[in-house]
């Protein structure tokens, strides 16, 4: 009876919401499946913001002025010795280092320049190196139209650089 007296005065008050709050479940534990079956996983924490995370990615909140439908970083994993890209970039990719909880890793950026100009992209990449697995993934953060006001990289990037893997090098 006092059990039900208690959680009729929390929800009675406000104290209690059936809303699951995006702040304390956003911080979790992800265990993403590696490409090839057979090599270990990529197991990460993710930080405490108001994204939206599973192991496929996390949908991140808009930035102010962007009309992207939606801000989604994907993940994936992959073998240690897999070939990232990043050590043979395109002339037109931005290379951006990046130094997470503890591991080191990099970032490409990618203007889109051709087709449409209300389609055109920036595309960001990144890959985070574990010693046993690389922890990659990608994202459109911006509509090149929308300008620079509306870029999302400054927001992916310190997401990126608060996940601390399991198996860091640092």
């Amino acid at each position: 009876m006092n059990s039900v007296y208690v959680l009729l005065m929390l929800l009675l008050c406000g104290c209690a919401s059936a809303e699951p709050s995006l702040e304390s479940s956003a911080i979790q534990e992800v265990s993403v499946p590696n490409r090839f079956r057979k090599e270990p996983a990529c197991v990460v924490k993710l930080p405490r913001t108001k994204a939206v995370c599973s192991v496929k990615g996390c949908s991140m909140p808009l930035t102010k002025g962007s009309t992207l439908k939606s801000l989604e970083l994907t993940f994936t994993c992959v073998p240690k010795l897999s070939p990232t890209g990043f050590d043979n970039a395109a002339d037109y990719a931005k290379l951006v280092p990046l130094r997470a909880r503890n591991a080191y890793g990099d970032m490409s950026l990618i203007d889109d320049i051709e087709g449409e100009p209300e389609e055109r992209m920036r595309q960001l990449d990144f890959c985070l190196y574990g010693k046993e697995a690389n922890f990659c993934g990608g994202a459109n953060v911006l509509r090149l139209i929308d300008g620079e006001k509306a870029d999302a990289t400054a927001d992916i990037k310190a997401f990126i650089e608060s996940i601390e893997l399991r198996d860091g090098t640092l």
